[in-house]
């Protein structure tokens, strides 16, 4: 059976990978399609994805043709162009500054609608554990340290996106 490889974004190069044929020589042909259809002019072994491809199926038919039998072809599996979200905004941090002290993530309005957000708050860069929801409460060992929220949106059919706050240096 083909297969694809390359990075599934508009500009990224797919290239088909025909697979085993035989027992002899072959002649190997390729149609890249989209949503089914044949791509016109796309019959070589790579094909550069383009801004009509998003959100469609795109795969690769190899027909393999040999001297003494028919031809044979064999579809590869689809691969799908995943749309950007329209709006990703860098989170902020809101609240007191001393231990104890409740702070919150401020995530603006992502787009489009439907946008799953999730949060992960961090000490100098490294997560910390159960810190998952929007708000935080500050604790000694944040003191002088740089705490920072990660929010993260996905939507099906959209690449997903994590954005990270500026730090904050909580003190006693």
């Amino acid at each position: 059976m083909p297969t694809i490889t390359g990075k599934v974004q508009v500009g990224q190069l797919l290239t088909a990978h025909a697979g085993s044929w035989g027992p002899d020589t072959v002649a190997l042909r390729f149609q890249w399609t989209r949503n089914g259809a044949a791509i016109a002019g796309a019959t070589k072994t790579s094909y550069r994805l383009v801004k009509a491809d998003v959100g469609k199926p795109i795969a690769v038919t190899v027909t393999g043709i040999q001297s003494n039998g028919p031809a044979i072809s064999v579809s590869s599996a689809a691969v799908t162009i995943l749309k950007r979200l329209t709006s990703t905004p860098r989170p902020s941090i809101k609240g007191g500054n001393r231990v104890r002290s409740v702070v919150t993530a401020r995530v603006g309005r992502w787009r489009p609608n439907g946008v799953s957000l999730t949060f992960q708050w961090s000490r100098n860069g490294v997560p910390i554990a159960g810190a998952t929801g929007t708000s935080y409460q500050l604790v000694p060992g944040d003191v002088l340290q740089r705490i920072t929220v990660t929010v993260t949106g996905s939507l099906a059919g959209y690449i997903t996106v994590a954005k990270t706050s500026s730090a904050i240096r909580p003190r006693n």
